[in-house]
């Protein structure tokens, strides 16, 4: 599934999976061009299966604005979608 996320959504640089076993919740983080690419996936198929799988609940999306300067300095993976 993870191939196919990036392979589908144009603009999707990179998803981090994230898990915590002990509450039973999933999560990830996403690297997006721009948020035109974002919201196509929000309106995507995958997020669409998301919300209508019944053994999945309590969905929700946060957006944030990547901070250049000082995710640089921590070396954070962003490759050419944030200009340094």
């Amino acid at each position: 599934m993870s191939l196919k996320i990036l392979q589908i959504n144009v603009g999707l640089h990179w998803k981090t999976w994230l898990v915590n076993d002990t509450r039973r919740e999933a999560g990830g983080i996403y690297l997006f061009d721009d948020d035109a690419s974002l919201q196509a996936y929000l309106a995507g198929p995958i997020v669409a299966g998301i919300k209508t799988n019944p053994a999945l609940s309590n969905l929700s999306a946060k957006v944030f604005d990547v901070m250049p300067t000082p995710s640089a300095i921590t070396r954070a993976p962003l490759r050419q979608a944030v200009p340094v």
